[in-house]
């Protein structure tokens, strides 16, 4: 039961490594691949810091981690690595409107204002209302209620379209849109009260987390399959 634990809390870490590999070795040629693969990277690289800083006593990093980043925020004396799941969270709304412009029609509408409203919306919340480094179900939140507004779209336009043969309705770019709409939408109520759940019911948060986990490593085996599959 340890090891499937230690398996499930390096999940975020780990998981982005499986279409990562695929991609380099299959080399897709998918216009839309590109800001997939990006966003795996920084996935990639975002959660391995904050598995590792959250593990850090356990790899024996804690004392090198105190001598050399005196600087980093802390809660309690420990470093905080709830900054990273903001960065993700950025980095996952721009680079899934860039993804959804590829298909032209409505998102091409959409992301004239959207992708420019959440980024100004970022600054405003972190400048007068929330600490960066907090995990912020506010900016979060909004990123997946937007991610999902857009599947919701993208399935209805899939529906109606008429073209067999459009890029948007090929089995890859469905096969992404499904592992993206699972993700936000089993997590967009967690994200919503974690906050408040972390103050207020410690246990409950800790064990509804795991539903994060699961999702992201589905969304990440659903890319993996959609770079496969030509």
């Amino acid at each position: 039961m340890k090891v499937y634990h230690l398996i499930l809390d390096w999940s975020e870490a780990w998981a982005p490594l499986i279409p990562l590999i695929i991609f380099l070795v299959v080399r897709p040629n998918y216009r839309w691949a590109k800001p997939v693969f990006i966003y795996l990277i920084l996935a990639f690289i975002f959660s391995t810091i904050l598995d590792i800083i959250l593990a850090q006593y356990d790899l024996g990093l804690n004392k090198w981690f105190d001598r050399n980043f005196k600087w980093w925020p802390r809660d309690q004396g420990d470093m905080k690595n709830t900054i990273f799941y903001n960065f993700i969270s950025i980095s996952r709304l721009l680079l899934f409107a860039w993804f959804f412009n590829y298909f032209g029609g409505v998102f091409v509408k959409l992301n004239k204002f959207v992708p420019l409203l959440f980024i100004l919306f970022t600054v405003i919340n972190f400048i007068f209302f929330e600490k960066i480094e907090d995990f912020s179900s506010r900016l979060i939140t909004l990123e997946t209620g937007s991610l999902l507004f857009y599947c919701i779209l993208y399935f209805f336009r899939v529906l109606r379209d008429d073209r067999p043969d459009d890029e948007a309705a090929s089995p890859a770019a469905f096969r992404v849109v499904i592992g993206l709409s699972i993700y936000v939408a089993l997590n967009f109520f967690i994200f919503l009260l974690y906050k408040q759940l972390t103050s207020s019911f410690v246990d409950l948060a800790i064990q509804i987390w795991p539903i994060h986990n699961f999702s992201n490593i589905i969304f990440c085996l659903l890319i993996a399959l959609a770079f496969r599959k030509k």
